[in-house]
C-alpha cells in the first residue's frame, strides 16, 4: 500500500500502511478499529498481526482525534479489528494492526 497523507486540518502528516501476511478485504468506512494498549505478546494470543501504520511527521509528540481517526481508517483498510501502539519517538507513531481470530 502506498503512503497517504493525513490530517485533514493541516496536520502535515504521513500515514504509511504495511501488510505482513494473509491478505483480507477491507472493512469499509463503517469499521471502527479499536484502540487496545496490549503487548505484542497478549495480542498475538488473540489476534492475528496484518501489518503496521506509521506515522511520520508529526507536528508534535501529541497523539491527536485527527491521527487516530486516521490511522483507523488504515487499520480497517487492512481488514483490521485493532490497534497497539508499537513505538513512537519524536514526530512518529507505528501501530500494529490487528485482526480477531
Amino acid at each position: 500500500m502506498a503512503s497517504c497523507a493525513g490530517g485533514g486540518l493541516g496536520g502535515g502528516y504521513t500515514l504509511t500502511p504495511t501488510r505482513i501476511g494473509a491478505l483480507y478485504p477491507g472493512k469499509g468506512e463503517a469499521c471502527s478499529a479499536r484502540f487496545e494498549n496490549l503487548t505484542f505478546l497478549e495480542a498475538s494470543s488473540k489476534y492475528e498481526n496484518l501489518g503496521m501504520v506509521s506515522l511520520t511527521g508529526a507536528s508534535s509528540d501529541e497523539f491527536t482525534d485527527a491521527m487516530k481517526h486516521d490511522v483507523e481508517r488504515a487499520a480497517c483498510k487492512m481488514g483490521g479489528d485493532a490497534v497497539s501502539l508499537n513505538a513512537s519517538g519524536p514526530s512518529f507513531f507505528q501501530f500494529i494492526v490487528w485482526r480477531t481470530r
